[in-house]
């Protein structure tokens, strides 16, 4: 069987025009004016004070036992941001250095272990694509610092690749990326509950689940990589986590406006749901209170916490697909040369993984400040962007420092601000 059939043979179960179907009719059938705002009187919040409270007491005593793991989605290109290379490895000016993402998520796992006195494994999320330039950067030590895996034991980061799926035409058929091979693209953060569960000998056999059980994991911490504020195994999200008996729990900031691209958690017939910004009907997004505040206000941020049987669990299901149309590179048969579209010229699928939330029998929200936790790079320039992540971190460090926190950030030698 050539590489084209056995591709073929991995989408049998994909009808993309089905898939376009099923969301067109979840949209538009009136399904999401079930939808309702999540109460403020369900939130928990976070304790932004200099005296630490029982939640984080909690939270330090499960790290220290070992029950804490950090999962980074890092699937993602910096293309947007004019970088050819895995997001991760993007830097940042900050006081009178210039780390890389992941080199701040090192830091904060030294600082927090430390403080915890335990170890806290790092999973790495990667993507075909950028996996082997991810695995070299951790390697080399790149970005100014003197050991690999900027400091960091090596035997507690492993890396694990999502999953790939086809990219189809505005006819719904797949795409080819030449003769023989189909355009692919990486599956979503949804593609995280079995890429970081199955691996080549079935369920619960990847290298990075054998490695979860056997440090006896029970709690992991999921973030995405562009967000530089992520407090990786935030000790009070793991004690309001482990205190309420939780699932699945997600942290939310307010939105800014109806347009901000972030989903909204909400609740519905089910329970707790998150509605991505895109699917939500303009009616309910720009929907407001007698006081002209935003209804559906409750920003998810891609911050989770989750317990190991509860992806476990997950992953032995099937999550929905959502479809998006793109412009995509292909192969032209009749030129046999790669074409790179202008406009929009097909679907490209992917999972969510909020859609999760479904099999959660309890789900907590933690409502926490955006100029603490929230400083995405999705842009170049303006709006969620480099300079204004670079801003938030300073700021975030002045804040700390002039608080009492400066040893959270002893590791990370940002200790100089402007």
């Amino acid at each position: 069987m050539d590489e084209l059939a056995k591709e073929h043979c991995s989408i049998a179960e994909l009808d993309a025009r089905l898939i376009h179907r099923q969301q067109h009719d979840r949209i538009d059938s009136g399904k999401m004016a079930e939808y309702q705002p999540f109460p403020s009187d369900d939130f928990l919040t976070v304790n932004y004070s200099t005296v630490a409270n029982k939640q984080y007491t909690i939270g330090l005593e499960e790290i220290k036992e070992g029950h804490v793991a950090a999962v980074v989605m890092a699937g993602g290109m910096g293309t947007r941001l004019g970088c050819n290379k895995p997001k991760g490895t993007f830097t940042i000016g900050v006081a009178h250095t210039t780390p890389s993402i992941f080199q701040i998520q090192a830091m904060r796992i030294l600082a927090l272990q430390r403080k915890a006195r335990g170890v806290i494994p790092y999973y790495v999320m990667c993507s075909r694509d950028n996996e082997a330039e991810t695995r070299r950067f951790f390697e080399t030590g790149a970005c100014r610092t003197d050991s690999p895996f900027f400091g960091l034991d090596p035997s507690q980061v492993v890396f694990f690749t999502q999953g790939e799926v086809p990219c189809f035409d505005l006819d719904y058929q797949p795409l080819k990326s030449g003769p023989d091979s189909l355009v692919t693209a990486a599956d979503g953060n949804g593609g995280l509950y079995s890429a970081l569960f199955n691996g080549p000998n079935g369920p619960g056999t990847s290298t990075a689940w054998l490695d979860i059980e056997r440090r006896g994991v029970r709690y992991i911490h999921v973030f995405t990589v562009d967000n530089p504020l992520t407090r990786i195994c935030d000790p009070e999200l793991v004690g309001q986590f482990v205190t309420h008996g939780y699932d699945a729990a997600l942290k939310a900031i307010p939105k800014r406006g109806p347009e901000e691209k972030i989903g909204v958690i909400c609740r519905n017939g089910t329970g707790t749901v998150v509605a991505e910004y895109s699917e939500l009907p303009q009616d309910l997004r720009e929907a407001t209170d007698e006081d002209g505040n935003l209804l559906f206000s409750c920003g998810n941020i891609a911050n989770h916490m989750f317990t190991v049987e509860f992806i476990k669990k997950v992953a032995l299901h099937q999550l929905p697909w959502h479809i998006a149309k793109k412009a995509i590179p292909y192969y032209d048969k009749a030129t046999g040369q790669t074409v790179n579209p202008p406009t929009p010229n097909g679907y490209k699928l992917e999972q969510f993984i909020f859609d999760s939330l479904t099999f959660a029998d309890r789900v907590g929200v933690i409502m926490v400040a955006r100029e603490h936790e929230f400083a995405p790079i999705k842009n170049a320039e303006g709006e969620d962007s480099p300079a204004t992540a670079e801003a938030m971190v300073r700021d975030e460090l002045v804040y700390y420092g002039t608080r009492g926190f400066e040893e959270e950030f002893d590791e990370v030698r940002w200790r100089t601000v402007d």
